[in-house]
């Protein structure tokens, strides 16, 4: 309630002085929250991606930081596969690479030997050497102090759980760490292009594209955002364009190509 004087004058009381002090104080405790967030998922991203875009030892961090800090996660896989997850040894490096390309038709080793080659020419594109690698308790001691916040501990855990929000399957959580990393650092992907980060996992350009329109942008739109578009992605202007330019276009004719039957004489 406010009072006023004889002339006019507003009167505070003690108890709207109380409220306004109470309201400051959440506005700089919501500011430092948020503050805190983003820069713990910064140093997350940078600490799973220090050393590149290597799929296999992408996998070996997040489920490292997730064994440690989120279990029930990765309620799924067996105390032994657990272990050869996070395992920095050459049969935990077998194992990711086994998992990330079961069942694709392709020994491990060629996987392996096409990440390498493919990561070689991106480093050189790039011109840049990798990075000293950030651990997962420097990624989390934030602020002056160093130390590891509430909501550092906090921030892990809701990206943990993104990320395997649809299971512990090795190879899709990887995926989703790429998605979603690339989405806002697209330099600590050494800003490959998706026809390049499709062949860290054996798939097409046009897979990536759709990864990210449908894990990212899904995501975003959940939260109720808008203009769900990353930096590096055509406008929704530009989708238009493309869609209102192919109106009439018969040459995919029932899901194939479409040849003409006039021939020139």
């Amino acid at each position: 309630m406010k009072f006023y004087s004889s002339e006019g004058v507003e009167h505070v009381t003690p108890a709207d002085k109380v409220i306004e002090l109470e309201q400051a104080e959440t506005a700089v405790d919501t500011e430092r929250e948020w503050t805190i967030e983003r820069e713990v998922f910064t140093r997350l991203c940078a600490h799973w991606f220090s050393a590149g875009p290597h799929p296999e030892e992408v996998l070996q961090r997040v489920f490292a930081a997730t064994a440690d800090r989120r279990p029930d996660l990765l309620g799924e896989l067996t105390r032994h596969e657990i272990t050869l997850a996070r395992e920095e040894s050459m049969r935990g490096r077998r194992w990711r690479l086994r998992a990330l390309f079961a069942g694709r038709g392709e020994d491990w080793r060629v996987r392996y030997a096409a990440i390498v080659s493919t990561l070689s020419v991106a480093f050189a594109e790039a011109n840049r050497p990798e990075i000293e690698r950030m651990t997962l308790s420097e990624a989390l001691c934030v602020g002056a102090c160093r130390t590891e916040p509430r909501e550092a501990t906090e921030t892990l855990s809701r990206v943990l759980e993104r990320l395997f929000c649809t299971g512990c399957d090795p190879r899709c959580v990887v995926q989703q760490t790429f998605a979603l990393t690339g989405w806002l650092f697209r330099d600590l992907q050494l800003n490959m292009s998706l026809d390049g980060l499709g062949k860290l996992f054996g798939e097409q350009r046009a897979t990536q594209s759709w990864r990210s329109k449908i894990y990212v942008e899904g995501m975003l739109r959940e939260a109720g955002f808008r203009g769900c578009k990353a930096g590096w992605q055509k406008p929704e202007s530009a989708v238009d364009s493309y869609r209102n330019a192919a109106k009439g276009n018969q040459n995919r004719r029932n899901g194939r190509r479409f040849h003409s039957q006039t021939t020139k004489h």
